[in-house]
């Protein structure tokens, strides 16, 4: 099974998660495993796609650069880029609480991401996570938020198989993830130019 949703990144590592800003409902979590297992099962073995994901690159599937070409864009790219946005995510820095009517209202996190009031990225916007500046700042050591954020918009945009992930299952990797915060920064960090593992990934927007 070519899936990437290992039962090394689903086991329990305690409340180190927390700081993920993921919802602690575990039957919610569970319930979503499934579709992404599903996905990602049914790619074909050696498909691109698969190459690009993060055990794809672990397990050198790609075998040489010339034969996999995978694409991201780096968190300050997208900060720096809200024209590059996808239509689906408001870039705009602040939301007033009002209904999604209002143009200026930027996409919070909690309206993509399946959190709670305990998470530190509640009641922000995407963007205003990408900044992570006062007034802005947060309790977010790793950088989780920074960085699922990217991930969110390269698959969005940049999109299966050239980037290893759709945006569901972006969105389904983070809301049932139960490693440490520090593993999934990790994980999706390692998707876009930048990435301290992968020195050949490209953002095809610069």
């Amino acid at each position: 099974m070519h899936d990437d949703v290992t039962n090394n990144e689903i086991k329990d590592k305690g409340d180190a998660k927390k700081s993920t800003g993921i919802s602690r409902r575990r039957f919610a979590q569970a319930s979503m495993v499934t579709p992404i297992v599903m996905s990602l099962a049914s790619r074909p073995v050696l498909g691109q796609g698969n190459q690009c994901t993060t055990s794809g690159m672990e397990s050198g599937n790609h075998s040489g650069v010339a034969e996999v070409h995978c694409e991201g864009c780096s968190p300050g790219y997208w900060k720096n880029h809200p024209e590059s946005w996808p239509s689906q995510y408001n870039p705009d820095e602040l939301n007033d609480g009002n209904d999604g009517n209002d143009t200026d209202n930027g996409t919070l996190f909690s309206q993509v991401f399946n959190i709670d009031d305990s998470s530190p990225f509640w009641g922000l916007t995407l963007m205003q996570i990408l900044k992570n500046k006062n007034p802005y700042k947060f309790d977010d050591p790793y950088k989780v938020g920074f960085h699922t954020v990217a991930t969110l918009l390269n698959a969005a945009v940049i999109g299966y198989p050239t980037f290893g992930y759709t945006s569901a299952e972006v969105i389904i990797i983070y809301n049932s993830w139960l490693g440490t915060p520090e593993e999934l920064k990790k994980k999706f960090e390692n998707l876009h130019d930048g990435s301290p593992s992968y020195s050949w990934i490209t953002c095809p927007l610069n």
